[in-house]
C-alpha cells in the first residue's frame, strides 16, 4: 500500500510538473507498458518533444526501467538544463532507486524555485525518512499540507507517522489525525489510525468508539467484530473479547461462496481461530 502511494504520488509530481495529459488512474487502466510504447511512437515523429520524453521516463520508472528512466531524463537535461521537472523526475526515481540523499539534492534543486510546491514537498520527505530524519520530513508533510489543493487521508497520515517518529506525544499526534478527521470526516483509516492511538494511551472505551463510528462503512462485519476483540484483549478484558471473535468467527461461516473462500476472508479466520484455540486468558484483575 505504501509503495502504491509513494509511486501515486511521484507519477503526479513528474508529470502533472510536465504539464501533460497522464494521471495514474489512466495507467492502471491502460497499462504503463501501453503508454510508453505510445511515448516512444510520439518521440520518433518529434524528437524534441521534451514534455513526451519527460512522460517517457516516468513511464519508464513506474515499470522498473530504471536505466530506461534515467536515459530519457539525461536526455532532456542536455537539451534543456534549465528544466525544473527533471530535477522533480530525478528525485522520484532516487527514491525508488534506494538514494534518498540523491532525491533530496534533486528536489531541494526544485523548491529552491517552487518552495511550496506540495508535490516535491512530499517526495522529500519521504527521503528525509529513509534518511531517519523524522523531524525533517514533518516539516515538509506540514507545508505540504499547507498548500495541497486536494487533501487526503494518506497526507495526515504520513504527517502523524512523521511526527510520532521525531518524538511527540501520543495526544500532539492524535491531534494531527483528528485534524484530518475534521477536515475530511471519518475516514476510515484516519479513524483507525486514532483508535491504535487511543490504545497505545491506554483509553480503550475512545478506541472502540472509534473503531464503531466507522462500523458502518465496513461491507463485512467480520472485520469490524475483530478490530473491536482486538482493543478489548489489549484492555483486558479477555471474556469480551473471545465473545466477539466468536461473533466475527460466526460472520464468517455464514458468508456465501465465493466470498467464503477469498484469501483475504481466510486470512481473517485464521488469525480468529488461532485466537480462539488459545486457552482463555484471565481477566484484568483476576476477573
Amino acid at each position: 500500500m505504501l509503495r502504491s502511494l509513494r509511486l501515486a504520488l511521484a507519477t503526479l509530481a513528474c508529470i502533472s510538473a510536465a504539464a501533460l495529459p497522464f494521471s495514474p488512474q489512466a495507467s492502471a487502466h491502460e497499462g504503463v507498458h501501453d503508454e510508453i510504447e505510445r511515448a516512444s511512437r510520439t518521440l520518433v515523429e518529434q524528437p524534441s518533444d521534451f514534455a513526451a520524453r519527460l512522460r517517457r521516463a516516468e513511464l519508464r520508472r513506474l515499470g522498473g526501467d530504471w536505466a530506461g528512466a534515467e536515459k530519457d531524463l539525461a536526455a532532456v537535461r542536455v537539451a534543456d538544463p534549465n528544466r525544473l521537472e527533471v530535477s522533480l523526475c530525478a528525485g522520484a526515481l532516487a527514491i525508488d532507486r534506494g538514494f534518498p540523499a540523491i532525491a533530496i539534492e534533486h528536489l531541494g534543486r526544485f523548491l529552491v524555485r517552487h518552495p511550496d510546491d506540495s508535490r516535491a514537498l512530499r517526495l522529500r520527505a519521504g527521503a528525509w525518512r529513509a534518511l531517519g530524519r523524522p523531524a525533517a520530513a514533518a516539516i515538509d508533510l506540514e507545508r505540504a499540507l499547507a498548500h495541497t489543493r486536494r487533501v487526503t487521508p494518506e497526507l495526515f497520515l504520513e504527517l502523524s507517522l512523521a511526527r510520532r517518529a521525531a518524538g511527540a506525544s501520543l495526544d500532539d499526534v492524535l491531534g494531527v489525525i483528528d485534524d484530518g478527521i475534521a477536515r475530511l470526516g471519518s475516514a476510515v483509516t484516519l479513524e483507525l489510525a486514532a483508535a491504535q492511538l487511543e490504545v497505545a494511551a491506554g483509553r480503550f472505551d475512545a478506541a472502540l468508539a472509534r473503531v464503531e463510528r466507522v462500523a458502518h462503512q465496513y461491507s463485512r462485519r467480520e472485520v469490524i467484530l475483530q478490530r473491536r476483540a482486538e482493543i478489548l484483549t489489549a484492555a483486558g478484558r479477555h471474556d469480551e473479547a473471545r465473545a466477539v471473535y466468536a461473533a466475527a468467527l460466526a460472520e464468517i461461516e455464514s458468508l456465501p461462496e465465493p466470498a467464503r473462500s477469498s484469501l483475504a476472508v481466510l486470512g481473517v479466520e485464521e488469525s480468529i481461530r488461532r485466537v480462539l484455540d488459545k486457552p482463555a486468558a484471565p481477566e484484568e484483575g483476576g476477573r
